[in-house]
């Protein structure tokens, strides 16, 4: 995936951090798309995040 570009923030708010977090699992869904017919052909289900 792509970089993410993140600021140095000794105090981030829950906010900052929710929204980083969901830049992050956006390119991880990106690169697995993009990778799983290479990598995974076989497999039984997709990818999928959990709380």
């Amino acid at each position: 995936g792509q970089p993410i570009d993140v600021e140095q923030n000794d105090n981030p708010s829950e906010q900052e951090v929710d929204a980083y977090q969901q830049s992050y699992l956006n390119e991880l869904q990106s690169l697995y798309d993009n990778y799983k017919d290479k990598y995974a052909k076989n497999r039984k289900q997709e990818m999928k995040f959990v709380d």
